[in-house]
């Protein structure tokens, strides 16, 4: 698929629904790890709209980059994105401000990670001690 050809619109669709499946993260960080609007990604992934081909070739790009890691790994891999993009003074100073307002978000999205792991793993618990 990334020998220099787009994958076609149902197989960029199917990746974007592995990019959720296997990263669980929020459909607003996965837009902003594809560069593209939550709006636009919502679409594709309803099957409301088509990605033309550019953007099919940038979902494989993306996912291809991420695969094998995690929703800790992908949101530290953009938090030092930001603060690199944010400490750039050769950047617009709406591009660093922009930048700096995601940071918090990122914060956000790892304590909610960590509830969702916490709450998983005392489910896997309560299990174990009711099989026991």
């Amino acid at each position: 698929m990334l020998d220099g050809c787009a994958p076609d619109t149902d197989e960029a669709r199917g990746l974007l629904i592995e990019l959720e499946t296997q990263t669980s993260l929020p459909r607003a960080l996965r837009a902003r790890l594809l560069g593209v609007p939550a709006h636009s990604l919502r679409r594709w992934e309803d099957n409301t709209r088509k990605p033309d081909r550019a953007a099919c070739r940038l979902i494989a790009l993306t996912c291809a980059a991420v695969v094998g890691l995690d929703a800790f790994q992908i949101r530290g891999i953009m938090m030092e994105q930001a603060n690199a993009v944010a400490r750039d003074s050769s950047r617009a100073a709406s591009e660093r401000l922009k930048a700096l307002r995601s940071i918090p978000h990122l914060g956000i999205v790892q304590a909610e990670l960590s509830r969702r792991i916490l709450g998983l793993t005392q489910d896997a618990d309560s299990s174990e001690r009711r099989a026991a």
